[in-house]
Protein backbone atom coordinates (compact mmCIF):
# COMPACT_ATOMS: atom_id res chain seq x y z
CA UNK A 1 0.00 0.00 0.00
CA UNK A 2 1.24 3.51 -1.15
CA UNK A 3 1.78 5.78 2.17
CA UNK A 4 1.49 9.32 0.86
CA UNK A 5 1.24 13.13 2.15
CA UNK A 6 -2.63 12.26 2.58
CA UNK A 7 -2.06 10.21 5.40
CA UNK A 8 -0.20 12.73 8.03
CA UNK A 9 -2.06 12.38 11.35
CA UNK A 10 -1.03 12.56 15.25
CA UNK A 11 -1.77 10.69 18.54
CA UNK A 12 -1.01 12.26 21.57
CA UNK A 13 -2.42 10.46 25.06
CA UNK A 14 -0.84 10.38 28.52
CA UNK A 15 -1.56 6.98 30.32
CA UNK A 16 -0.81 5.71 33.93
CA UNK A 17 2.62 4.35 34.54
CA UNK A 18 0.99 0.78 35.28
CA UNK A 19 1.61 -2.39 33.31
CA UNK A 20 -2.09 -2.16 31.77
CA UNK A 21 -0.92 1.06 29.75
CA UNK A 22 1.20 -1.36 27.90
CA UNK A 23 -1.24 -3.07 25.90
CA UNK A 24 -3.25 0.16 25.81
CA UNK A 25 -0.93 1.86 23.97
CA UNK A 26 -0.39 -0.75 21.65
CA UNK A 27 -4.03 -0.40 20.76
CA UNK A 28 -3.43 2.88 20.38
CA UNK A 29 -0.89 2.68 17.58
CA UNK A 30 -2.83 -0.01 15.88
CA UNK A 31 -5.65 1.62 16.23
CA UNK A 32 -3.92 4.94 14.28
CA UNK A 33 -2.71 2.49 11.74
CA UNK A 34 -5.65 0.88 10.75
CA UNK A 35 -7.83 3.83 10.79
CA UNK A 36 -5.00 5.31 8.68
CA UNK A 37 -5.38 2.31 6.61
CA UNK A 38 -1.79 1.33 6.31
CA UNK A 39 -1.89 -1.57 7.13
CA UNK A 40 -0.31 -4.57 9.51
CA UNK A 41 2.53 -3.79 11.74
CA UNK A 42 3.69 -5.92 14.20
CA UNK A 43 7.33 -4.80 14.57
CA UNK A 44 5.66 -1.12 15.48
CA UNK A 45 3.48 -2.46 17.90
CA UNK A 46 6.38 -4.84 19.77
CA UNK A 47 8.49 -1.86 20.17
CA UNK A 48 6.07 0.14 21.74
CA UNK A 49 5.51 -2.24 23.66
CA UNK A 50 8.94 -2.64 24.85
CA UNK A 51 9.22 0.54 25.10
CA UNK A 52 6.47 1.19 26.95
CA UNK A 53 7.17 -1.66 29.52
CA UNK A 54 10.47 -0.46 29.92
CA UNK A 55 8.93 2.96 30.97
CA UNK A 56 6.21 0.89 33.64
CA UNK A 57 9.16 -0.89 35.36
CA UNK A 58 12.14 0.91 35.27
CA UNK A 59 10.60 5.31 35.97
CA UNK A 60 8.86 4.87 39.28
CA UNK A 61 10.58 2.54 41.27
CA UNK A 62 9.03 4.56 44.63
CA UNK A 63 5.74 6.11 43.39
CA UNK A 64 3.63 6.24 40.58
CA UNK A 65 3.69 9.00 37.57
CA UNK A 66 2.83 9.41 33.99
CA UNK A 67 3.79 7.81 30.37
CA UNK A 68 3.16 10.00 27.03
CA UNK A 69 2.60 8.39 24.12
CA UNK A 70 2.71 10.40 21.32
CA UNK A 71 2.42 9.09 17.44
CA UNK A 72 2.67 10.90 14.42
CA UNK A 73 2.85 9.94 10.28
CA UNK A 74 4.59 11.84 7.95
CA UNK A 75 4.38 10.71 4.20
CA UNK A 76 5.86 7.33 4.75
CA UNK A 77 7.46 7.54 8.11
CA UNK A 78 5.90 6.81 11.90
CA UNK A 79 7.62 8.87 14.45
CA UNK A 80 6.63 7.37 18.02
CA UNK A 81 8.07 8.85 21.19
CA UNK A 82 7.69 7.29 24.71
CA UNK A 83 8.13 9.62 27.56
CA UNK A 84 7.98 9.31 31.16
CA UNK A 85 8.72 11.49 34.02
CA UNK A 86 10.44 9.31 35.90
CA UNK A 87 14.22 8.28 37.64
CA UNK A 88 15.94 8.92 34.24
CA UNK A 89 18.11 6.67 32.49
CA UNK A 90 21.36 6.93 34.17
CA UNK A 91 19.43 5.65 37.59
CA UNK A 92 20.42 1.82 38.26
CA UNK A 93 17.26 -0.52 37.77
CA UNK A 94 15.66 -1.75 40.69
CA UNK A 95 14.07 -4.79 38.75
CA UNK A 96 16.67 -6.27 36.11
CA UNK A 97 14.63 -7.55 33.35
CA UNK A 98 16.27 -9.90 30.95
CA UNK A 99 17.70 -7.07 28.57
CA UNK A 100 16.14 -7.89 24.88
CA UNK A 101 14.06 -5.26 25.54
CA UNK A 102 15.77 -1.86 23.77
CA UNK A 103 17.84 -4.87 21.28
CA UNK A 104 14.80 -5.45 20.17
CA UNK A 105 13.31 -2.11 19.44
CA UNK A 106 16.42 -1.00 17.69
CA UNK A 107 16.52 -4.23 15.69
CA UNK A 108 12.82 -3.42 14.54
CA UNK A 109 13.05 0.08 14.06
CA UNK A 110 14.72 2.41 11.25
CA UNK A 111 16.05 4.98 14.01
CA UNK A 112 15.80 4.79 17.96
CA UNK A 113 16.58 7.64 19.94
CA UNK A 114 17.21 7.60 23.88
CA UNK A 115 17.55 10.75 25.75
CA UNK A 116 17.62 11.57 29.76
CA UNK A 117 15.12 14.52 29.83
CA UNK A 118 15.88 15.34 33.84
CA UNK A 119 13.15 14.41 34.47
CA UNK A 120 12.67 11.15 33.03
CA UNK A 121 13.31 9.52 29.78
CA UNK A 122 12.27 9.82 25.94
CA UNK A 123 12.50 7.14 23.41
CA UNK A 124 11.63 7.65 20.15
CA UNK A 125 11.52 5.55 17.29
CA UNK A 126 11.23 6.43 13.64
CA UNK A 127 9.75 3.49 10.98
CA UNK A 128 9.13 3.17 7.80
CA UNK A 129 5.98 1.99 6.81
CA UNK A 130 7.09 1.61 3.19
CA UNK A 131 9.07 -1.56 3.91
CA UNK A 132 7.81 -5.06 4.98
Amino acid sequence: MSVGAKHRSCLEVCLPGEPASVPRARHLVRDLLVRKHLGDHPGVLLAVSEACANAVMHAYPDASGDIDLEARIDGPALHISIRDYGVGVDTPARHRGQGYGMLLIKALAAGVDVRDRHPGTEVTMTFDLAER
